[in-house]
């Protein structure tokens, strides 16, 4: 998994936060336990090979574009 911050939409510090999340987390699934803890309400999306975070739970706020892989 990697982050591509010219996809995301949002701040450089969230995105960053996110970043090395990905570093952090061994498996997509821990990836998405951790982030749900630091934002209960996010929202995730499901691509074929993305996934597109909205910590807010808004579909129109902030989002982080995490390439699979």
């Amino acid at each position: 998994m990697r982050v591509l911050p010219e996809l995301s939409q949002a701040t450089a510090p969230v995105t960053q936060l996110v970043a090395a999340i990905v570093g952090y987390a061994g498996t997509t699934e821990e990836f998405l336990e951790i982030t749900h803890r630091i934002w209960p309400r996010l929202q995730v999306h499901h691509g074929h090979t993305h996934l597109r975070l909205m910590p807010s739970g808004k579909i129109e706020g902030d989002s982080i574009y995490v390439e699979l892989g």
